[in-house]
């Protein structure tokens, strides 16, 4: 089984579309306003959040980040 944490933010529908992708194998879920605030001390997803111009969902598969538009359309699905 893959080790998948999201993070996400109330009102996200792609945010709600990648959760529901992973819902058979299971997830980590977190606020990016933890992240933002600094309670999830994360520097790679700060980096990742940033890269992704703070779009959202922040998606990572066994330790790497994933876009999601790529997960949805089944590049990354395996």
């Amino acid at each position: 089984m893959r080790n998948v944490k999201i993070w996400t933010q109330a009102g996200c529908a792609m945010c709600e579309k990648v959760k529901q992708h992973f819902t058979g194998e299971g997830y980590e879920e977190s606020p990016v306003t933890a992240l933002l605030s600094g309670e999830d001390r994360n520097e790679q997803a700060m980096v990742q959040l940033a890269m992704q111009d703070m779009q959202l969902p922040l998606v990572m598969v066994d330790g790497q980040f994933v876009n999601p538009r790529e997960i949805l359309a089944g590049v990354a699905a395996a």
